[in-house]
């Protein structure tokens, strides 16, 4: 239901520009990084995002991410992102999650000090729950700040992407027509795209039957 390879900013709100203790987003590879802190490679696509931490201090930068539409999800929901925390001044990441671009953010995942140790190690791969928030539209912010007043702590996230299931609408004006003893036309207005049928006997387990991809739309 989401996906940002962190490319540019589109519809990302927040602490986003190109000075010191702001979150940006390097277009001229390998961008904002400074030496011995950040990634040597993107961990999706061309580009990314950045925390630049030279001469911010223990600023903290906020970056949010556009809405999110969970209010048709069922079962269960999963954000995951890709991040690279390599620098002696690696601060916190906390990660939250809230209704509005503006907060109040409920905090959902924390990270603090290096994960990797040199600019060419592989990106982590981080998963979050976001079952809790079934049902409705939500914005998660990225916070930020480095622990010190040089240019060590240059965090970076890359690929957000939030995963679910939604329930297909119900198809409406079903008809039957040329029935014989064996066989029968069957139609429909389909309300979610295109979709598969099964059949069998009747009191057949769904899941047991006869699966057949119907022509038409």
């Amino acid at each position: 239901v989401f996906s940002s390879e962190m490319e540019d900013n589109t519809g990302w709100t927040g602490d986003i520009g190109t000075g010191a203790g702001q979150w940006d987003f390097p277009t001229a590879f390998p961008g904002g990084n400074s030496t011995s802190t950040g990634p040597s490679a993107a961990g999706s696509g061309t580009s990314f995002a950045e925390f630049e931490a030279s001469g911010s201090g223990t600023n903290i930068a906020s970056m949010v991410t556009p809405m999110i539409d969970l209010s048709a999800a069922s079962s269960e929901a999963e954000m995951s992102f890709l991040m690279h925390a390599y620098g002696s001044e690696i601060g916190t990441l906390n990660v939250g999650v809230g209704t509005s671009p503006t907060g109040p953010f409920t905090n959902v995942f924390s990270w603090t000090g290096q994960y990797q140790t040199s600019e060419a190690d592989a990106w982590a791969n981080i998963g979050v729950d976001l079952t809790a928030y079934l049902g409705q539209q939500i914005h998660v912010e990225f916070s930020y700040a480095a622990t010190g007043p040089s240019f060590y702590g240059d965090m970076a996230i890359d690929l957000v992407q939030v995963e679910t299931c939604v329930s297909c609408a119900t198809p409406t004006a079903l008809t039957a027509s040329n029935v014989t003893t064996s066989s029968a036309d069957i139609s429909w207005t389909n309300a979610s795209g295109l979709s598969n049928v099964e059949w069998g006997v009747a009191g057949y387990t769904q899941g047991t039957g006869t699966t057949i991809s119907p022509s038409g739309t």
